[in-house]
């Protein structure tokens, strides 16, 4: 059995060993770096008749959107390409069945809070004050994260994914393949305080 002398020294040491660990762990817990990322899907126009070249198109914001700014900001952001889709267009002859429609609405949905958002074979976020770098390692981390759910999803529709592992599947459009990267560093993106990576 340890004396008292002994006790003392132990519970000495202990006390000074949380002193050491409280002056590793940040004063304030890190920032998440997590926004608001939404999707708009093709618009559903008279007759059911959607153009087959729209299908999704996703972005974030930093803040959440109520369900009408969610609508106005879809319509603002993609409008302009469902009204380019019943635009007149000689050498695209199909076009002519759909100019009589108009568009009735336009779906969106909720994604929850992620780092980072998928475009059309891109990925973008905020900026928010980081080094190149930091932007990297952060990608690098979010592939990381679901670079299974492309090798898994073989076969297999989006729902049946959902079902089978809990969790709704995370397409990442070509960057599993790290050499596909490519850094945007164009002053426009800058200006915008985005960062993109294509692949």
């Amino acid at each position: 059995m340890a004396t008292k002398t002994q006790l003392e020294f132990m519970l000495r040491n202990a006390n000074d060993r949380i002193i050491q660990l409280q002056q590793l762990v940040p004063a304030e817990k890190p920032k998440d770096y997590l926004y608001h990322a939404y999707s708009a899907s093709a618009a559903v126009l008279q007759d059911d008749y959607v153009p087959n070249h729209i299908s999704w198109l996703d972005w974030m914001e930093r803040e959440e959107l109520t369900d009408d700014q969610l609508d106005a900001a879809a319509w603002a952001r993609f409008g302009h390409h469902q009204q380019r889709a019943l635009t007149p267009d000689p050498d695209r002859p199909y076009r002519a069945v759909v100019q009589s429609m108009k568009v009735t609405r336009m779906t969106t949905k909720r994604l929850g809070r992620v780092p980072w958002v998928m475009t059309w074979f891109a990925h973008q976020t905020f900026r928010d004050g980081r080094s190149d770098e930091e932007l990297r390692m952060s990608f690098c981390t979010y592939v990381d994260k679901y670079r299974w759910h492309s090798e898994e999803y073989q076969n297999m529709n989006p729902s049946e994914f959902e079902k089978r592992h809990g969790e709704p599947y995370v397409c990442l459009m070509g960057a599993e393949d790290v050499w596909r990267w490519k850094f945007c560093e164009c002053q426009p993106c800058k200006d915008q305080g985005i960062a993109v990576f294509q692949h």
